[in-house]
């Protein structure tokens, strides 16, 4: 009956410790194969130490990834903060811009309505100029 489990989990995906198994499930056999239990166990524990091997290698992997990504994403967020703060100027010259705009529309727009005014006084002028040289109106 053990060597019965032993084939069926040998093929699985977890390895199982056969001399457990072999201990428990017949005591009296056990003594009977000591070497093909060690081996057994000896190939159980390579499996987990290869297991073990490859996660850790996995893992510092996997940091080793994450320390990049922090790395860039510190380097993101830098430049960020410096296209953010370049923004900022910009916004602030682009205001300035405008208040100069602004004032200078009005500038003009009180120049042209001082010109209008000039020139209703010299329409207005010229006619009653007109119209006293000529007193037959």
């Amino acid at each position: 009956k053990a060597q019965q489990i032993t084939n069926r989990k040998r093929g699985s995906r977890q390895p199982l410790l056969v001399t457990t198994i072999a201990a428990f499930g017949a005591p009296e056999k056990s003594s009977d194969y000591p070497s093909r239990d060690i081996s057994t166990f000896q190939l159980s524990a390579k499996e987990w130490r290869e297991k073990s091997s490859a996660e850790l290698a996995r893992r510092e992997a996997v940091e080793i990834e994450l320390m990049r990504t922090k790395a860039k994403n510190a380097e993101l967020l830098t430049e960020m903060k410096a296209l953010r703060e370049e923004e900022a100027t910009r916004i602030q010259e682009l205001e300035k811009a405008r208040e100069v705009l602004l004032i200078t529309s009005r500038i003009l727009q009180e120049r042209a309505l001082k010109a209008s005014e000039d020139s209703q006084k010299i329409t207005h002028a010229a006619t009653s100029l007109k119209l006293g040289s000529n007193p037959c109106i």
